[in-house]
C-alpha cells in the first residue's frame, strides 16, 4: 500500500471516529417507525427499520408513523396513526429515547392515538428532552403514498425551511410585497429544478453551504 493511499485511509478512521463520539443516539421503540430523517426517506420496512440512530450535534427532524398489528379472536388487525413530526437539537454525547406507554391492544391503540402522548426522554438524566412534536393534519380520502416532506414544505416547517420573512410593507399598502409563490411539483410528484432553485435561493449562507457539500457527497 502506498503510502497517500495509507494516509487517505488513516484520515478517514479518525474521522469517523471524531464523529461516531460526537453524536447522540435515539432510540425509536416499536411499534413507531421512521419514515423521514431531515428531510430524506428512511425504509419503511419495521424488520429492518434503525431502532436507534445516531444523531450528530445539531438539529434535526424525524417524521414516524404508529404502524402496529394486534392478534385478537385469532385474527390479526391492523392500525396505524397520522405522521409524527419531531424536532429537536441533539447534543454532542448523550443517549435519548423516543418515550411513551405502548398500548397492548388495539382498542387500547385508538385510545393512544387520537393523541399520541410520547416525549424524548434523556435516559441519563431521566428527564424529558426538549422537542417540538407535532402530528400531520389529516389528508381526505385514501392515503397511499403520502409525500410528507411536501406537505411539510407547504405547512413551512420541513427541515432546514427558512422562516416566511416579513414584508417591508403594511399588509394592504400600495407595493406591497406580495408572497413569494413556491413553484408546485411536477405530474410525477417529484421535486423540479426551479422547486430546488427557489428553496437554494431563500436560504441563508449556512444553510446553502450544508447543501453544497450534500450534493458533492452525492454518488
Amino acid at each position: 500500500m502506498s503510502l497517500k493511499a495509507l494516509m487517505t485511509l488513516l484520515a478517514g478512521l479518525v474521522f469517523s471516529h471524531a464523529l461516531f463520539a460526537a453524536s447522540s443516539s435515539l432510540q425509536i421503540p416499536r411499534p413507531y417507525v421512521i419514515h423521514l430523517l431531515d428531510g430524506r426517506a428512511v425504509s419503511v420496512n419495521r424488520l429492518t427499520a434503525p431502532r436507534q440512530l445516531e444523531l450528530t450535534p445539531g438539529e434535526h427532524q424525524l417524521v414516524l408513523r404508529f404502524e402496529a398489528s394486534y392478534r385478537e379472536r385469532g385474527e390479526s388487525r391492523l392500525i396505524s396513526g397520522e405522521p409524527l413530526v419531531i424536532t429537536l437539537r441533539a447534543a454532542e454525547a448523550g443517549a435519548l429515547r423516543l418515550d411513551f406507554k405502548a398500548p397492548r391492544s388495539y382498542d387500547e391503540a385508538q385510545h393512544f392515538l387520537e393523541r399520541q402522548p410520547v416525549r424524548l426522554l434523556d435516559l441519563k438524566s431521566q428527564r424529558p428532552w426538549p422537542a417540538q412534536i407535532f402530528v400531520l393534519p389529516k389528508q381526505a380520502g385514501l392515503q397511499i403514498g403520502r409525500d410528507y416532506q411536501a406537505e411539510l414544505l407547504t405547512l413551512g416547517k420541513a427541515f432546514g425551511q427558512p422562516a416566511p420573512q416579513p414584508s417591508s410593507h403594511p399588509s394592504g399598502a400600495p407595493g406591497a410585497d406580495a408572497p413569494p409563490q413556491v413553484p408546485p411539483l411536477n405530474g410525477n410528484n417529484a421535486p423540479t429544478l426551479e422547486r430546488l432553485k427557489y428553496w437554494y435561493n431563500r436560504a441563508d449562507p449556512p444553510t446553502r453551504k450544508q447543501f453544497q457539500h450534500w450534493i458533492r457527497s452525492q454518488p
